[in-house]
């Protein structure tokens, strides 16, 4: 029963002292929303709400995006039995990541790499699955 004590009490005082105050300075008010800042750090307002001040790699507008998606699919489609999972996928991913707007090469080539070798581990080791490999 002691112990009981002492737990109701210890989270009462950190939720009295710690988490009720935090919580309160987290509230969304209207001047924290003139100052929250986006992904690029600048002053979030009507005017910086889209990118207009980059340049695209890869022109998505309208159908044109759909059919770009389509097309690196039917691809990967038709290149995974003849190149295997392990050799097309990162490709794929880089393709898809640079079509989204991606900028950060590090990351994208990091996960197109690290992803695929995850889901090919983990498929063949826990799920018993063996994905296509390559073959001449």
């Amino acid at each position: 029963m002691f112990a009981l004590y002492v737990t109701a009490a210890t989270i009462r005082h950190v939720a009295d002292d710690y988490l009720y105050p935090q919580l309160y300075l987290q509230r969304f008010t209207p001047d924290k929303a003139a100052r929250e800042l986006t992904y690029y750090h600048r002053v979030c307002d009507a005017s910086t709400q889209t990118a207009h001040d980059t340049t695209e790699l890869i022109v998505t507008d309208g159908f044109r995006g759909i059919f770009i998606y389509i097309g690196i699919f039917i691809a990967y489609w038709l290149a995974v039995p003849h190149l295997g999972f392990m050799v097309t996928t990162p490709f794929v991913m880089l393709a898809v990541a640079v079509l989204l707007g991606g900028r950060s090469w590090i990351p994208i080539i990091t996960m197109s790499v690290i992803t695929p070798v995850l889901i090919y581990y983990g498929s063949r080791e826990f799920l018993r699955v063996y994905l296509p490999t390559w073959t001449l």
